[in-house]
């Protein structure tokens, strides 16, 4: 459900819905006031909204899992509805019941019992859809024979999968699960700014203005572009103090690169000086899409098993970073395993890896990724000027160029949407002259090709989605909607997926040509090795692992924690073999650093 919310309405309609749960979930509003917002709310999601597949696919699941649950228990779905909303403890949670209740209005769920298909039920809303069917059987076959073991299997991809693949860690809540601080930091930005909020946050890619006062695009707040996605700033009233920065002008009492280290020994060298100055330190960046941001909706929210009075817990940090795990992904995690998705690895990226081998690196780290993004978008003036570093002030950077997918994918038909050859061609360059204007010298530039997206269709097309139907028949439904992220590889003809794959091949090929071709003067390049995913695949399940385990489930399209842990790994042995002058040599201070400054100051 919330993945069609991002695709159908990105900013505006996700907005929209947003301040509707708001307003009826705070204070008391009055009756006006409630009914205005689920006014507001009806006319961007009723049956007359100018939206096609969204609002239908919305509802299709939101009562897929209800009519599900109450099966489960031997209720009506109306009972679970109003026991969900009857105990639900955080206003949030209570918005959304107003509004689903007000979905419910809508299609007539008090009419009808369990056993009414929700693709019927959801007629009213579907009228330009009205031939797209996620549920080909009711109850869902899965369903029934869980029912008869009295163990249900549509909450799991697999009989053997097991639910704590995905009932396991924090899969849901901010990190340390605090509600209200999500909460209110939810209010600011709807009650402060909210123009200038949604254009900093969801158009440039960066902090709002709450949360960066002086403007150096590092925030002191975890969500909304903040340090989930680039290192915390330690000082916002100096726009020249941020992670990364090499130069000052203060004396050695402020830490003006925000890595923790800071003060003087017994004969006045201070510690900056002492400890890192001689070592090459170096950012880690990256540039690129939904995968670089570890684009993730937690299985739970789409588990009927799992619909209970705790399910939206987690909702509000979820949206405020975009569906986006930037803080456990492949390039740029520094949470721990508790506050990540479950991994069957452990938790660590390639900064983390960078910040290892030299702690004066710590919080050195951006995560420019975006959903969506492909070259075009990428491209100065577009998501690449968003990235905030300072040429003669700053550290070298260690840059990952990642749009490994939507060149080629988006939801329609054939490849005349596709990036040809010679855009993406032009469309890499400009973003690299744009680098060449704004990294330091010494830096570097990783390419990674783009995937090879025919192992969800090999992989899953025999497995059950969380919600119950099988995958083919959930990616049928995405196509049909025109909601599909990747209508080639998610394709049941196998030669339009081949044909996708082979497409995205040809574009990866134009980065070893500009390698040969192009060069710059503050950067070199070199790109991954084309095979290097389905290396990495290959070895896991030769190890006796599943390739399930490495595609996130709910969208049946993203790699998973596992996947990016893999990735990260992987990504760090090449580099220690192609190029290991880029890692920089290891902090023979490290020790000193830990014992002096303990975490320095954490994130």
């Amino acid at each position: 459900m919330v993945m069609m919310m991002m695709r159908m309405g990105s900013k505006a309609l996700l907005l929209v819905a947003l301040a509707a749960v708001v307003t009826v979930a705070v204070a008391e509003p009055s009756v006006e006031e409630k009914a205005r917002a689920l006014a507001s709310f009806r006319s961007k999601f009723g049956p007359d909204s100018a939206q096609t597949g969204g609002p239908c696919a919305v509802c299709v699941v939101l009562f897929g899992m209800l009519n599900q649950k109450a099966l489960l228990e031997n209720e009506t779905p109306k009972k679970v509805l109003d026991d969900l909303c009857k105990n639900s403890e955080n206003p949030v949670g209570h918005g959304i019941c107003h509004i689903i209740d007000e979905l419910a209005t809508l299609v007539g769920l008090g009419k009808v019992d369990a056993h009414t298909s929700p693709d019927k039920l959801c007629a009213p809303l579907c009228t330009k859809t009205p031939t797209c069917q996620l549920f080909k059987q009711w109850p869902p076959a899965s369903f029934t024979e869980g029912q008869r073991k009295k163990q249900p299997q549509s909450f799991v991809r697999t009989a053997d999968d097991g639910v704590h693949r995905y009932n396991h860690g924090n899969n849901l809540g901010a990190p340390g699960g605090n509600f209200w601080k999500d909460f209110f930091h939810l209010l600011s930005f709807l009650l402060h700014g909210l123009k200038d909020n949604i254009e900093k946050v969801f158009d440039q890619h960066v902090p709002m203005a709450a949360d960066d006062k002086d403007g150096d695009r590092h925030a002191t707040a975890t969500t909304f572009r903040g340090t989930s996605w680039r290192g915390r700033d330690c000082d916002d009233t100096k726009a020249d103090v941020y992670p990364g920065r090499k130069t000052s002008n203060y004396p050695d009492t402020v830490d003006h690169n925000c890595n923790g280290i800071f003060g003087h020994d017994a004969n006045g060298t201070s510690y900056e000086e002492l400890y890192c100055s001689k070592t090459q330190q170096i950012g880690l960046s990256i540039l690129g899409d939904s995968a670089t941001a570890h684009f993730r909706i937690p299985p739970n929210l789409l588990t009927p098993k799992y619909l209970n009075d705790t399910t939206f817990d987690g909702i509000v940090h979820l949206v405020e970073n975009e569906a986006d795990w930037p803080e456990c992904s492949w390039s740029t995690a520094w949470q721990n395993a508790t506050n990540c998705p479950r991994s069957l690895l452990p938790i660590k990226s390639m900064y983390q890896r960078l910040r290892e081998r030299n702690l004066c690196n710590h919080r050195d780290y951006q995560n420019i990724g975006v959903n969506g993004a492909r070259t075009s978008s990428m491209m100065p003036p577009g998501i690449i000027e968003s990235y905030q570093r300072n040429q003669t002030e700053d550290s070298p950077a260690l840059v990952f160029f990642a749009l490994i997918g939507n060149d080629v994918c988006n939801g329609h038909p054939g490849m005349s949407h596709m990036t040809t050859v010679p855009e993406f061609e032009a469309n890499v360059l400009k973003s690299l002259s744009y680098l060449d204007t704004v990294l330091p010298a010494g830096s570097h530039v990783a390419f990674v090709p783009l995937a090879d997206g025919t192992i969800l269709w090999d992989t899953l097309h025999n497995h059950t989605h969380p919600i119950g139907v099988p995958y083919p028949d959930f990616y049928e439904y995405l196509i049909c909607l025109g909601e599909a992220p990747c209508w080639g590889w998610m394709n049941p003809n196998e030669t339009w997926r081949e044909l996708t794959t082979q497409r995205a091949q040809n574009l990866s090929a134009v980065y070893p040509k500009i390698i040969a071709e192009q060069s710059y003067k503050h950067f070199d390049m070199d790109v991954l090795p084309a095979d290097l995913t389905n290396k990495v695949i290959q070895k896991w399940v030769a190890e006796g692992h599943s390739a399930v385990d490495l595609i996130e489930p709910v969208d049946g399209f993203h790699p998973s924690t596992t996947a990016n842990m893999l990735i990260a790994d992987n990504v760090w042995k090449w580099i220690e073999q192609a190029h290991p002058t880029w890692l920089g040599d290891v902090n023979p201070f490290n020790d000193e650093i830990a014992k002096m400054f303990g975490n320095q100051g954490g994130y």
